[in-house]
């Protein structure tokens, strides 16, 4: 049999977040500061993630990361009283971090954030950062200190998501609005749109746990018979069940194509022996509903030939139950002998 291939799609585990939400306070700021740092703002740079099907819920999603490394001059006396340098975030988040989850955040209500992702902030020596309410900033993270008759700033910080509950959407683009300045004082460029950097995330394919298979290879013994069984054209006789295990987690379609593991290019309806295909020998393989299996190639692709929905996944053991008989093709006698036949089977999660 051929190891299952995974086309990895996910499944929605909402997380019950504690929402206290602050409304965004307006910011009596100057335009004494100018921002000359990297990437420059306003922006919206992206990033591709690729989720893994095994990353652990706390672990950040690779290639996540974005980075920010932020420079600003300002006039003499524009800022004049200490405060902190803060990254505000311009959409409400949930002001508590994800439980159990030091200093990750629950998605913003804005934005388009799919379920299972949180959001980090971490400081120039890679430190946490904790979401905080900074004098008339409704909530932002504190970078730097700011000092009074300050003219030059410098700070770096670095964006990333974690995982924090299953993820299924794909092909799904989110953002965030943030800016930078010091809380009524200054804004970072001069004024609070040329101010704002806006970062965005494409999942390109999700986290999923699927399905594993409890019984990948098995014999399908089919009884001796006698060939006066199979004397009538297109008779068949034999009939065997058997079935495919399988331990899943909930939240995928999940999808299958039978192959002829002797000839993978075939897509008939009947297996045939090794090396023959004119023979009238031939096994048929039945669905729970009796309709024949079509075989097709071995592919995890969405629209592979003759692959077929099974079911959506439960949260636990799925069978897929088959009958395998005798088939005969054509006119010629069934040929007396050992008859064997070799299928595969390729899962898909869709």
């Amino acid at each position: 049999m051929h190891p299952v291939r995974a086309h990895h799609l996910r499944h929605i585990a909402l997380l019950a977040w504690f929402v206290l939400m602050f409304s965004p306070i307006a910011i009596a700021a100057t335009d004494g500061c100018k921002q000359v740092g990297s990437p420059a703002v306003p922006s919206s740079p992206t990033a591709l993630l690729d989720i893994p099907a095994d990353l652990p819920v706390g672990a950040a999603i690779p290639s996540s990361q974005i980075a920010l490394h932020w420079s600003w001059n300002c006039v003499a006396g524009t800022i004049n009283a200490p405060s902190h340098w803060v990254l505000q975030l311009s959409a409400p988040v949930n002001s508590s971090a994800v439980p159990g989850l030091t200093y990750v955040y629950a998605p913003p209500s804005g934005g388009g954030w799919p379920a299972g992702i949180g959001l980090r902030v971490r400081g120039e020596a890679g430190e946490t950062l904790a979401l905080e309410r900074i004098v008339t900033v409704s909530q932002g993270f504190a970078v730097k200190k700011a000092y009074a008759g300050q003219t030059a700033a410098e700070w770096s910080i670095t964006m990333e998501l974690v995982k924090t509950g299953s993820i299924s959407s794909s092909n799904s683009s989110f953002s965030l609005n943030v800016n930078g300045h010091v809380p009524a004082q200054a804004w970072g460029n001069g004024m609070e749109a040329n101010s704002r950097f806006s970062p965005s995330w494409t999942i390109r394919s999700a986290a999923l746990k699927t399905c594993t298979v409890t019984n990948p290879m098995q014999t399908v013994n089919l009884p001796s018979i006698s060939q006066s069984a199979l004397a009538a054209r297109d008779a068949s006789a034999g009939a065997t069940p058997f079935s495919i295990s399988l331990k899943c987690q909930k939240g995928a379609t999940l999808y299958i194509t039978m192959t002829d593991a002797n000839h993978p290019g075939s897509t008939l309806d009947v297996l045939l022996p090794k090396g023959e295909s004119g023979t009238a020998a031939a096994v048929k393989i039945e669905r729970e509903d009796g309709t024949r299996v079509v075989f097709g190639p071995d592919s995890s692709a969405a629209g592979t030939v003759n692959q077929w929905r099974v079911s959506d996944t439960p949260d636990g053991v799925l069978n897929i139950p088959f009958v395998a008989s005798y088939q005969k093709s054509g006119t010629q006698a069934f040929p007396i002998g050992k008859v064997d036949v070799a299928a595969s089977f390729t899962l898909s999660y869709q």
